[in-house]
Protein backbone atom coordinates (compact mmCIF):
# COMPACT_ATOMS: atom_id res chain seq x y z
CA UNK A 1 0.00 0.00 0.00
CA UNK A 2 1.57 3.31 -1.08
CA UNK A 3 1.29 6.48 1.00
CA UNK A 4 1.73 9.98 -0.43
CA UNK A 5 3.84 12.50 1.49
CA UNK A 6 2.73 16.12 1.75
CA UNK A 7 4.62 19.32 2.62
CA UNK A 8 3.96 20.99 5.99
CA UNK A 9 1.37 23.76 5.94
CA UNK A 10 4.09 26.37 6.63
CA UNK A 11 5.92 25.38 3.44
CA UNK A 12 2.70 25.45 1.45
CA UNK A 13 1.78 28.91 2.74
CA UNK A 14 5.26 30.28 2.00
CA UNK A 15 4.81 29.36 -1.68
CA UNK A 16 1.55 31.30 -2.04
CA UNK A 17 1.43 34.82 -3.40
CA UNK A 18 -0.59 37.62 -1.87
CA UNK A 19 -3.78 36.96 -3.83
CA UNK A 20 -3.74 33.26 -3.02
CA UNK A 21 -3.20 33.95 0.69
CA UNK A 22 -6.08 36.43 0.72
CA UNK A 23 -8.42 33.90 -0.93
CA UNK A 24 -7.26 31.22 1.51
CA UNK A 25 -8.05 33.39 4.56
CA UNK A 26 -11.42 34.47 3.16
CA UNK A 27 -12.36 30.86 2.50
CA UNK A 28 -11.42 29.76 6.03
CA UNK A 29 -13.50 32.53 7.63
CA UNK A 30 -16.56 31.95 5.41
CA UNK A 31 -16.58 28.14 5.16
CA UNK A 32 -14.94 27.10 8.46
CA UNK A 33 -15.78 29.97 10.78
CA UNK A 34 -16.73 27.66 13.63
CA UNK A 35 -13.21 26.26 13.77
CA UNK A 36 -11.20 29.32 12.71
CA UNK A 37 -12.70 32.23 14.66
CA UNK A 38 -12.25 30.77 18.18
CA UNK A 39 -8.61 30.07 17.40
CA UNK A 40 -8.13 33.60 16.05
CA UNK A 41 -9.74 35.07 19.18
CA UNK A 42 -7.42 33.05 21.41
CA UNK A 43 -4.37 34.22 19.43
CA UNK A 44 -5.48 37.85 19.67
CA UNK A 45 -5.85 37.50 23.44
CA UNK A 46 -2.36 36.01 23.63
CA UNK A 47 -0.92 38.88 21.59
CA UNK A 48 -2.42 41.47 23.92
CA UNK A 49 -0.61 39.77 26.81
CA UNK A 50 2.95 41.11 26.55
CA UNK A 51 4.48 38.22 28.44
CA UNK A 52 3.10 35.66 25.99
CA UNK A 53 5.51 33.40 24.14
CA UNK A 54 4.01 34.47 20.82
CA UNK A 55 5.52 37.92 21.22
CA UNK A 56 9.00 36.37 21.37
CA UNK A 57 8.67 35.06 17.82
CA UNK A 58 10.33 37.30 15.23
CA UNK A 59 7.66 39.09 13.20
CA UNK A 60 4.80 38.51 15.66
CA UNK A 61 1.68 40.60 15.18
CA UNK A 62 2.28 42.89 18.16
CA UNK A 63 3.85 45.38 15.75
CA UNK A 64 0.46 45.99 14.15
CA UNK A 65 -0.75 49.44 15.21
CA UNK A 66 -4.17 48.08 16.17
CA UNK A 67 -2.80 45.49 18.57
CA UNK A 68 0.26 47.35 19.84
CA UNK A 69 -0.54 48.64 23.35
CA UNK A 70 2.46 51.01 23.19
CA UNK A 71 1.10 52.95 20.21
CA UNK A 72 0.87 56.66 21.05
CA UNK A 73 -2.39 58.60 20.47
CA UNK A 74 -0.81 60.79 17.78
CA UNK A 75 0.40 57.67 15.95
CA UNK A 76 -3.07 56.16 16.12
CA UNK A 77 -4.52 59.40 14.71
CA UNK A 78 -2.04 59.39 11.81
CA UNK A 79 -2.81 55.77 10.99
CA UNK A 80 -6.54 56.44 11.23
CA UNK A 81 -6.25 59.33 8.77
CA UNK A 82 -4.24 57.13 6.43
CA UNK A 83 -6.83 54.34 6.62
CA UNK A 84 -9.63 56.80 5.86
CA UNK A 85 -7.65 58.02 2.86
CA UNK A 86 -7.22 54.46 1.62
CA UNK A 87 -10.93 53.79 2.16
CA UNK A 88 -11.83 56.52 -0.35
CA UNK A 89 -9.70 54.94 -3.09
CA UNK A 90 -11.37 52.85 -5.77
CA UNK A 91 -8.33 50.56 -5.99
CA UNK A 92 -6.00 49.10 -3.38
CA UNK A 93 -3.00 51.31 -2.47
CA UNK A 94 0.47 50.34 -3.63
CA UNK A 95 2.04 47.50 -1.68
CA UNK A 96 5.43 49.26 -1.48
CA UNK A 97 4.15 52.83 -1.41
CA UNK A 98 5.77 55.60 0.63
CA UNK A 99 3.44 56.20 3.59
CA UNK A 100 5.97 57.92 5.85
CA UNK A 101 4.87 60.86 7.95
CA UNK A 102 6.16 64.41 7.63
CA UNK A 103 8.83 66.01 9.77
CA UNK A 104 9.38 65.86 12.73
CA UNK A 105 7.89 62.40 12.95
CA UNK A 106 10.09 60.98 10.18
CA UNK A 107 13.39 61.60 11.97
CA UNK A 108 12.16 59.77 15.07
CA UNK A 109 13.28 56.56 13.38
CA UNK A 110 16.90 57.66 13.81
CA UNK A 111 16.56 57.53 17.59
CA UNK A 112 18.12 54.26 18.84
CA UNK A 113 15.85 52.06 20.96
CA UNK A 114 16.91 51.08 24.47
CA UNK A 115 18.40 47.61 24.90
CA UNK A 116 18.20 45.87 28.30
CA UNK A 117 21.55 45.17 29.87
CA UNK A 118 20.41 42.84 32.67
CA UNK A 119 17.79 40.17 33.33
CA UNK A 120 14.51 41.70 34.49
CA UNK A 121 12.64 40.40 37.54
CA UNK A 122 9.80 37.98 36.88
CA UNK A 123 7.22 40.46 38.09
CA UNK A 124 8.24 43.04 35.45
CA UNK A 125 7.85 40.82 32.39
CA UNK A 126 4.34 42.13 31.69
CA UNK A 127 5.76 45.66 31.38
CA UNK A 128 8.61 44.70 29.06
CA UNK A 129 8.69 45.52 25.37
CA UNK A 130 8.43 42.10 23.65
CA UNK A 131 10.94 43.06 20.92
CA UNK A 132 13.50 43.93 23.58
CA UNK A 133 12.88 40.60 25.28
CA UNK A 134 13.23 38.65 22.07
CA UNK A 135 16.47 40.36 20.99
CA UNK A 136 18.01 40.20 24.49
CA UNK A 137 17.37 36.46 24.70
CA UNK A 138 18.63 35.58 21.23
CA UNK A 139 21.66 37.88 20.83
CA UNK A 140 24.30 39.44 23.12
CA UNK A 141 24.00 43.14 23.90
CA UNK A 142 27.07 44.16 21.91
CA UNK A 143 25.69 42.49 18.79
CA UNK A 144 22.29 44.16 19.18
CA UNK A 145 23.79 47.63 19.62
CA UNK A 146 26.16 47.19 16.69
CA UNK A 147 23.36 45.95 14.47
CA UNK A 148 21.06 48.80 15.48
CA UNK A 149 23.77 51.41 14.87
CA UNK A 150 24.48 49.97 11.43
CA UNK A 151 20.80 50.02 10.45
CA UNK A 152 20.56 53.52 11.90
CA UNK A 153 23.44 54.64 9.67
CA UNK A 154 21.83 53.05 6.60
CA UNK A 155 18.58 54.86 7.34
CA UNK A 156 20.37 58.19 7.78
CA UNK A 157 22.24 57.72 4.49
CA UNK A 158 18.98 56.96 2.68
CA UNK A 159 17.33 60.03 4.21
CA UNK A 160 20.20 62.29 3.10
CA UNK A 161 20.00 60.89 -0.42
CA UNK A 162 16.22 61.34 -0.53
CA UNK A 163 16.48 64.92 0.74
CA UNK A 164 19.04 65.97 -1.88
CA UNK A 165 18.02 69.30 -3.35
CA UNK A 166 15.95 70.39 -0.33
CA UNK A 167 18.15 72.51 2.00
CA UNK A 168 15.57 72.75 4.80
CA UNK A 169 14.99 69.00 4.91
CA UNK A 170 18.74 68.29 4.66
CA UNK A 171 19.50 70.43 7.70
CA UNK A 172 16.67 68.75 9.61
CA UNK A 173 18.18 65.33 8.87
CA UNK A 174 21.65 66.63 9.80
CA UNK A 175 20.38 67.79 13.19
CA UNK A 176 18.83 64.39 13.87
CA UNK A 177 22.04 62.61 12.82
CA UNK A 178 24.20 64.76 15.10
CA UNK A 179 21.82 64.17 17.99
CA UNK A 180 21.36 60.40 17.66
CA UNK A 181 24.46 58.89 15.98
CA UNK A 182 27.54 58.85 18.22
CA UNK A 183 29.92 56.45 16.45
CA UNK A 184 32.81 58.26 14.68
CA UNK A 185 33.21 55.41 12.19
CA UNK A 186 29.53 55.51 11.20
CA UNK A 187 29.52 59.31 11.02
CA UNK A 188 32.58 59.16 8.76
CA UNK A 189 30.83 56.65 6.51
CA UNK A 190 27.79 58.94 6.38
CA UNK A 191 30.01 61.88 5.45
CA UNK A 192 31.65 59.87 2.66
CA UNK A 193 28.30 58.69 1.32
CA UNK A 194 26.90 62.22 1.40
CA UNK A 195 29.94 63.61 -0.44
CA UNK A 196 29.67 60.90 -3.08
CA UNK A 197 25.95 61.59 -3.53
CA UNK A 198 26.56 65.34 -3.72
CA UNK A 199 29.17 65.04 -6.49
CA UNK A 200 27.75 62.83 -9.26
CA UNK A 201 29.89 62.38 -12.36
CA UNK A 202 27.20 63.50 -14.80
CA UNK A 203 25.63 66.41 -12.90
CA UNK A 204 26.72 69.55 -11.04
CA UNK A 205 27.46 69.13 -7.31
CA UNK A 206 24.87 69.83 -4.63
CA UNK A 207 26.42 72.61 -2.46
CA UNK A 208 24.08 72.05 0.51
CA UNK A 209 24.74 68.31 0.68
CA UNK A 210 28.48 68.96 0.27
CA UNK A 211 28.46 71.38 3.20
CA UNK A 212 26.58 68.82 5.30
CA UNK A 213 29.16 66.20 4.36
CA UNK A 214 31.91 68.58 5.49
CA UNK A 215 30.05 69.32 8.73
CA UNK A 216 29.82 65.60 9.51
CA UNK A 217 33.54 65.26 8.77
CA UNK A 218 34.36 68.14 11.12
CA UNK A 219 32.31 66.46 13.85
CA UNK A 220 34.31 63.25 13.34
CA UNK A 221 37.56 65.23 13.63
CA UNK A 222 36.47 66.77 16.92
CA UNK A 223 35.29 63.42 18.31
CA UNK A 224 38.53 61.58 17.49
CA UNK A 225 41.04 64.35 18.24
CA UNK A 226 41.91 63.04 21.72
CA UNK A 227 40.98 59.38 21.11
CA UNK A 228 43.07 58.48 18.10
CA UNK A 229 41.89 55.72 15.75
CA UNK A 230 43.80 53.77 13.13
CA UNK A 231 41.72 55.44 10.40
CA UNK A 232 42.55 58.94 11.59
CA UNK A 233 44.98 59.80 8.76
CA UNK A 234 42.46 58.58 6.19
CA UNK A 235 39.80 60.78 7.81
CA UNK A 236 42.04 63.85 7.72
CA UNK A 237 42.95 63.33 4.05
CA UNK A 238 39.30 62.88 3.15
CA UNK A 239 38.31 66.05 5.00
CA UNK A 240 40.87 68.07 3.05
CA UNK A 241 39.59 66.64 -0.24
CA UNK A 242 35.98 67.40 0.76
CA UNK A 243 36.88 70.99 1.65
CA UNK A 244 38.65 71.27 -1.71
CA UNK A 245 35.45 70.19 -3.47
CA UNK A 246 33.55 72.99 -1.72
CA UNK A 247 36.10 75.71 -2.42
CA UNK A 248 39.08 77.66 -1.19
CA UNK A 249 37.17 79.33 1.65
CA UNK A 250 36.30 75.97 3.23
CA UNK A 251 39.94 74.91 2.97
CA UNK A 252 41.15 78.12 4.59
CA UNK A 253 38.57 77.78 7.36
CA UNK A 254 39.82 74.34 8.42
CA UNK A 255 43.39 75.68 8.34
CA UNK A 256 42.39 78.62 10.52
CA UNK A 257 40.70 76.33 13.08
CA UNK A 258 43.25 73.51 12.90
CA UNK A 259 43.90 73.42 16.66
CA UNK A 260 40.35 72.17 17.38
CA UNK A 261 40.38 69.59 14.56
CA UNK A 262 43.90 68.20 14.09
CA UNK A 263 47.08 67.40 15.96
CA UNK A 264 50.10 69.56 15.04
CA UNK A 265 51.71 66.78 13.01
CA UNK A 266 48.45 66.20 11.09
CA UNK A 267 47.99 69.89 10.40
CA UNK A 268 51.57 70.25 9.13
CA UNK A 269 52.15 67.06 7.17
CA UNK A 270 48.64 66.49 5.77
CA UNK A 271 46.44 69.60 5.88
CA UNK A 272 48.97 72.32 5.05
CA UNK A 273 50.94 70.19 2.58
CA UNK A 274 47.95 68.68 0.76
CA UNK A 275 46.20 72.04 0.65
CA UNK A 276 49.09 73.61 -1.31
CA UNK A 277 50.05 70.80 -3.68
CA UNK A 278 49.95 71.61 -7.42
CA UNK A 279 47.05 69.18 -7.86
CA UNK A 280 44.97 70.97 -5.22
CA UNK A 281 45.78 74.42 -6.59
CA UNK A 282 44.87 73.25 -10.08
CA UNK A 283 41.61 71.76 -8.81
CA UNK A 284 40.66 75.03 -7.09
CA UNK A 285 41.52 77.08 -10.20
CA UNK A 286 42.60 80.09 -8.14
CA UNK A 287 43.82 83.49 -9.19
CA UNK A 288 47.38 84.44 -8.22
CA UNK A 289 46.23 86.52 -5.27
CA UNK A 290 44.07 83.73 -3.85
CA UNK A 291 46.87 81.22 -4.39
CA UNK A 292 49.34 83.39 -2.47
CA UNK A 293 46.81 83.86 0.33
CA UNK A 294 46.22 80.11 0.62
CA UNK A 295 49.96 79.35 0.66
CA UNK A 296 50.53 82.05 3.27
CA UNK A 297 47.81 80.52 5.46
CA UNK A 298 49.43 77.08 5.10
CA UNK A 299 52.83 78.48 6.11
CA UNK A 300 51.26 80.19 9.12
CA UNK A 301 49.74 76.86 10.18
CA UNK A 302 53.12 75.16 9.79
CA UNK A 303 54.86 77.75 11.98
CA UNK A 304 52.17 77.51 14.66
CA UNK A 305 52.52 73.73 14.69
CA UNK A 306 56.32 73.97 14.87
CA UNK A 307 56.03 76.17 17.96
CA UNK A 308 53.59 73.76 19.60
CA UNK A 309 55.40 70.53 18.68
CA UNK A 310 58.95 71.39 17.51
CA UNK A 311 60.24 67.83 17.54
CA UNK A 312 57.72 66.50 15.03
CA UNK A 313 56.82 69.63 13.07
CA UNK A 314 60.05 71.63 12.63
CA UNK A 315 61.32 69.76 9.57
CA UNK A 316 57.91 69.73 7.78
CA UNK A 317 57.57 73.44 8.54
CA UNK A 318 61.00 74.20 7.08
CA UNK A 319 60.16 72.19 3.97
CA UNK A 320 56.84 73.98 3.54
CA UNK A 321 58.43 77.42 4.00
CA UNK A 322 61.33 76.92 1.58
CA UNK A 323 59.95 79.32 -1.04
CA UNK A 324 59.34 82.17 1.41
CA UNK A 325 62.50 83.62 2.94
CA UNK A 326 60.83 85.27 5.93
CA UNK A 327 58.83 82.16 6.84
CA UNK A 328 61.92 79.96 6.42
CA UNK A 329 63.93 82.19 8.74
CA UNK A 330 61.10 82.10 11.29
CA UNK A 331 61.02 78.29 11.16
CA UNK A 332 64.82 78.13 11.57
CA UNK A 333 64.61 80.43 14.60
CA UNK A 334 61.97 78.14 16.14
CA UNK A 335 64.42 75.24 15.77
CA UNK A 336 67.23 77.20 17.43
CA UNK A 337 65.00 78.31 20.31
CA UNK A 338 63.72 74.78 20.83
CA UNK A 339 67.27 73.41 20.89
CA UNK A 340 68.28 75.99 23.48
CA UNK A 341 65.33 75.11 25.74
CA UNK A 342 65.65 71.32 25.36
CA UNK A 343 62.52 71.27 23.22
CA UNK A 344 64.24 69.07 20.63
CA UNK A 345 66.40 65.99 21.09
CA UNK A 346 69.69 65.25 19.39
CA UNK A 347 68.13 62.94 16.77
CA UNK A 348 65.70 65.62 15.57
CA UNK A 349 68.43 68.25 15.51
CA UNK A 350 70.72 66.02 13.46
CA UNK A 351 67.85 65.37 11.04
CA UNK A 352 67.25 69.08 10.55
CA UNK A 353 71.02 69.65 10.23
CA UNK A 354 71.25 67.08 7.42
CA UNK A 355 68.33 68.83 5.73
CA UNK A 356 70.18 72.15 5.94
CA UNK A 357 73.26 70.62 4.35
CA UNK A 358 71.10 69.18 1.58
CA UNK A 359 69.66 72.65 1.02
CA UNK A 360 73.18 74.03 0.52
CA UNK A 361 73.45 75.70 3.93
CA UNK A 362 76.46 73.95 5.54
CA UNK A 363 77.13 76.62 8.17
CA UNK A 364 73.58 76.34 9.50
CA UNK A 365 73.91 72.57 9.41
CA UNK A 366 77.12 72.86 11.45
CA UNK A 367 75.39 75.15 13.96
CA UNK A 368 72.56 72.65 14.49
CA UNK A 369 75.02 69.77 14.76
CA UNK A 370 76.90 71.54 17.57
CA UNK A 371 73.58 72.13 19.36
CA UNK A 372 72.76 68.44 18.97
CA UNK A 373 76.00 67.48 20.75
CA UNK A 374 74.84 69.37 23.84
CA UNK A 375 71.89 66.94 24.11
CA UNK A 376 73.95 63.82 23.32
CA UNK A 377 75.69 61.39 25.65
CA UNK A 378 77.29 58.15 24.40
CA UNK A 379 78.65 55.96 27.20
CA UNK A 380 81.79 53.80 27.05
CA UNK A 381 79.84 50.64 26.15
CA UNK A 382 77.44 52.16 23.58
CA UNK A 383 79.37 51.51 20.39
CA UNK A 384 76.05 50.70 18.64
CA UNK A 385 74.32 53.90 19.76
CA UNK A 386 71.69 55.16 17.24
CA UNK A 387 73.53 58.48 16.95
CA UNK A 388 76.85 56.95 15.80
CA UNK A 389 76.24 57.76 12.13
CA UNK A 390 75.08 61.28 13.00
CA UNK A 391 78.28 61.93 14.97
CA UNK A 392 80.45 60.68 12.11
CA UNK A 393 78.48 62.85 9.68
CA UNK A 394 78.98 65.91 11.89
CA UNK A 395 82.71 65.21 12.01
CA UNK A 396 82.84 64.94 8.23
CA UNK A 397 80.87 68.18 7.88
CA UNK A 398 83.18 70.12 10.22
CA UNK A 399 86.22 68.68 8.44
CA UNK A 400 84.91 69.92 5.10
CA UNK A 401 84.20 73.41 6.46
CA UNK A 402 87.71 74.09 7.65
CA UNK A 403 90.16 74.03 10.51
CA UNK A 404 88.29 76.48 12.76
CA UNK A 405 85.04 74.47 12.63
CA UNK A 406 86.98 71.26 13.17
CA UNK A 407 88.76 72.71 16.20
CA UNK A 408 85.48 73.95 17.67
CA UNK A 409 83.70 70.61 17.41
CA UNK A 410 86.48 68.52 18.98
CA UNK A 411 85.71 69.58 22.61
CA UNK A 412 82.02 68.84 22.02
CA UNK A 413 82.86 65.35 20.79
CA UNK A 414 85.13 64.68 23.77
CA UNK A 415 82.39 65.86 26.15
CA UNK A 416 79.58 63.85 24.55
CA UNK A 417 81.32 60.64 23.44
CA UNK A 418 83.07 58.35 25.94
CA UNK A 419 83.05 55.26 23.71
CA UNK A 420 86.65 54.33 22.82
CA UNK A 421 85.90 52.40 19.57
CA UNK A 422 83.87 55.30 18.28
CA UNK A 423 86.56 57.85 19.13
CA UNK A 424 89.10 55.67 17.32
CA UNK A 425 86.87 55.58 14.25
CA UNK A 426 86.57 59.37 14.29
CA UNK A 427 90.34 59.79 14.58
CA UNK A 428 90.96 57.35 11.74
CA UNK A 429 88.52 59.20 9.48
CA UNK A 430 90.21 62.53 10.22
CA UNK A 431 93.71 61.12 9.71
CA UNK A 432 93.37 60.53 5.99
CA UNK A 433 96.82 59.63 4.61
CA UNK A 434 98.41 62.42 2.56
CA UNK A 435 98.99 59.89 -0.20
CA UNK A 436 95.24 59.74 -0.74
CA UNK A 437 95.20 63.49 -1.40
CA UNK A 438 98.13 63.12 -3.79
CA UNK A 439 96.36 60.50 -5.90
CA UNK A 440 93.08 62.46 -5.80
CA UNK A 441 94.89 65.62 -6.93
CA UNK A 442 96.45 63.92 -9.95
CA UNK A 443 93.09 62.41 -10.84
CA UNK A 444 91.34 65.79 -10.75
CA UNK A 445 94.06 67.50 -12.79
CA UNK A 446 93.82 65.00 -15.64
CA UNK A 447 90.66 66.51 -17.16
CA UNK A 448 90.39 69.85 -15.36
CA UNK A 449 88.99 72.88 -17.18
CA UNK A 450 89.58 76.57 -16.38
CA UNK A 451 86.12 77.00 -14.89
CA UNK A 452 87.03 74.45 -12.18
CA UNK A 453 90.30 76.13 -11.13
CA UNK A 454 88.77 77.88 -8.12
CA UNK A 455 87.26 74.60 -6.86
CA UNK A 456 90.66 72.94 -7.17
CA UNK A 457 92.29 75.70 -5.09
CA UNK A 458 89.70 75.10 -2.32
CA UNK A 459 90.48 71.39 -2.52
CA UNK A 460 94.17 72.11 -1.97
CA UNK A 461 93.29 74.19 1.10
CA UNK A 462 91.53 71.21 2.66
CA UNK A 463 94.45 68.97 1.70
CA UNK A 464 96.88 71.33 3.46
CA UNK A 465 94.81 71.11 6.68
CA UNK A 466 95.10 67.33 6.54
CA UNK A 467 98.86 67.48 5.92
CA UNK A 468 99.30 69.81 8.90
CA UNK A 469 97.85 67.18 11.26
CA UNK A 470 101.14 65.28 10.91
CA UNK A 471 104.27 66.45 12.85
CA UNK A 472 106.17 67.22 9.62
CA UNK A 473 103.04 68.09 7.65
CA UNK A 474 104.30 71.51 6.62
CA UNK A 475 107.36 70.02 4.89
CA UNK A 476 105.28 67.26 3.25
CA UNK A 477 102.79 69.76 1.84
CA UNK A 478 105.62 71.95 0.50
CA UNK A 479 107.17 68.95 -1.30
CA UNK A 480 103.73 68.05 -2.66
CA UNK A 481 103.28 71.56 -4.12
CA UNK A 482 106.79 71.58 -5.69
CA UNK A 483 106.06 68.26 -7.37
CA UNK A 484 102.71 69.60 -8.58
CA UNK A 485 104.27 72.74 -10.09
CA UNK A 486 106.89 70.70 -11.89
CA UNK A 487 104.48 68.10 -13.27
CA UNK A 488 101.78 70.51 -14.47
CA UNK A 489 103.90 73.51 -15.47
CA UNK A 490 101.99 73.59 -18.76
CA UNK A 491 98.86 74.77 -16.93
CA UNK A 492 100.32 78.23 -16.40
CA UNK A 493 97.14 79.96 -15.23
CA UNK A 494 96.40 77.24 -12.67
CA UNK A 495 99.95 77.22 -11.32
CA UNK A 496 99.80 81.01 -11.06
CA UNK A 497 96.73 80.66 -8.83
CA UNK A 498 98.55 78.03 -6.74
CA UNK A 499 101.55 80.36 -6.21
CA UNK A 500 99.26 83.25 -5.27
CA UNK A 501 97.50 81.16 -2.62
CA UNK A 502 100.34 79.00 -1.21
CA UNK A 503 103.54 80.77 -2.34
Amino acid sequence: MSRSLRLPISETLSQMNRDQLQKFVQYLISAHHTEVLPTAQRLADEILLLGSEINRVHGALWVCVVLNPHCKPEERALWLALLKKWNKLDVCPLEEGNYSFDVPGATVALQPPSVPSAVMPAGDILHQNPLDSMMANRFPRWFILGHLETRQCELASAMLTAAKGDPKWLHTVLGSIQQNIHSPALLFKLAQDACKTATPASAPPDPTLLSISLELGLQVMRMTLNTMTWRRREMVRWLVSCATEIGVQALMNIMQNWYSLFTPIEATTIVAVTGTTPATLLRLNLAFGQRDELCARARAVALQCAMKDPQNCSLPALTLCEKDHAAFEAAYKIVLDSAATAGMGHSHLFTVARYMEHRGLPLRAYKLATLAFSHLSIAFNQDTHPAVNDVLWACSLSHSLGKSQLSAIVPLIIQSVQCAPMLSDILRRWSLPPAAYVSTTHSRLTHISPRHYSEFIEFLCKARETFLLAPDGHLQFGQFLDNLKQTYKGKKKLMLLVRERFG
